[in-house]
């Protein structure tokens, strides 16, 4: 949680999420972050007496240049996993925060 908090804070203006952290509410176990009608909830489940685990899944922060988020945050400090990925209609570049949990940059450059 402490990773995806310094990543939503290092790209909330770069990536338009300064609005959304204008919105944002801590909570007792964690903080709501809301984009129009997206809510974020990053909560630690063990302040609710529920075990810990990693979500592989991910989220994915869309972002309107993946090559420079990535680089703002790798100036940062922060390593990613491979290379970027260019699917043919989006970029993607993947990176695990200290807890195991999956965070993606993405950005669609083409319809499906």
């Amino acid at each position: 949680m402490r990773l995806l908090i310094s990543i939503l804070a290092l790209l909330a203006g770069f990536a338009g999420l300064d609005e959304a952290f204008a919105q944002s509410a801590y909570t007792p176990t964690g903080f709501e972050v809301r984009a129009g009608q997206v809510t974020l909830g990053v909560w630690e489940p063990e302040r609710m007496g529920l075990p810990f685990e990693p979500n592989h899944n991910g989220i994915s922060l869309r972002v309107p240049d993946v090559a420079e988020a990535r680089a703002t945050l790798e100036r940062d400090g922060v390593q990613f996993t491979g290379e970027t990925i260019d699917t043919g209609v989006c970029h993607m570049a993947f990176l695990h925060d200290p807890d195991g949990n999956t965070i993606m940059l993405h950005r669609r450059y083409a319809p499906v």
